[in-house]
């Protein structure tokens, strides 16, 4: 998953009012340990609220998508579709669980619509040795940074990143460090609740505003 970066970076987002892990589809869900956490959903609201204010904070718009229930991975806007252009290839998605979301992605476009070289920072083992193999034949080692199991068992690939600015759940100080010598600037903001689901700070939100042009005056990152 890459992002393009651009002085006025735009992504969609939901209110986490309905986010619950309600049930199990990959091995984050624990649908049992959430019912038994009485503040499970206080804390996710807090979290997502303070992601939210930290992309504001550094100048990004945010769109919203109308929570409801019954769907309570809507919050997980990543996986809404593809975006490149201005136009939106909607997601279908596999599980019945989340085939729910669909519709009120659809909506969330069509009223956008009306209103009328890269950093590559990866876990190696989340790879095939052939994807390995195609990442490193891609990208120059000055360009990659392989992230390890602690920092990706906290999903700090699952980041956001604006212009220099990394926004991330957690990350290692060795990879904190990795970051900086590279000259970005690491913006903690912790996300356990959606952890429990599988998700973090890229989870929770779909970038708009990428472009197949390159734009020659804007600065360009990518986190994977």
């Amino acid at each position: 998953m890459a992002t393009t970066n651009r002085p006025e970076a735009r992504f969609l987002m939901c209110r986490p009012e309905h986010f619950a892990v309600s049930y199990a589809i990959n091995p984050w869900m624990d649908p049992a340990s959430w019912a038994r956490d009485e503040c499970a959903h206080f804390a996710a609201v807090r979290e997502w609220r303070a992601l939210h204010a930290t992309l504001l904070r550094l100048g990004a718009t945010v769109e919203l998508v109308p929570p409801a229930p019954g769907v309570p991975d809507l919050v997980f806007t990543a996986n809404a579709g593809v975006v490149l252009n201005r136009q939106v290839l909607l997601v279908r998605f596999r599980h019945a669980e989340r085939r729910r979301e669909e519709p009120h992605f659809e909506a969330a476009f069509r009223g956008l619509q009306a209103r009328g070289l890269i950093e590559l920072l990866y876990l190696p083992g989340a790879f095939t040795p052939a994807g390995l193999d195609e990442i490193r034949s891609r990208i120059a080692p000055e360009q990659r940074i392989e992230i390890g199991g602690e920092d990706g068992d906290r999903l700090a690939a699952n980041a956001v990143c604006i212009g220099k600015a990394v926004v991330m759940s957690g990350a290692s100080e060795q990879l904190r460090h990795k970051l900086e010598e590279r000259g970005y600037r690491v913006i903690i903001t912790p996300l356990p609740s959606f952890l429990r689901s599988g998700g973090s700070a890229f989870c929770l939100t779909l970038r708009l505003d990428r472009n197949s042009v390159p734009d020659s005056t804007a600065e360009r990152a990518a986190v994977a």
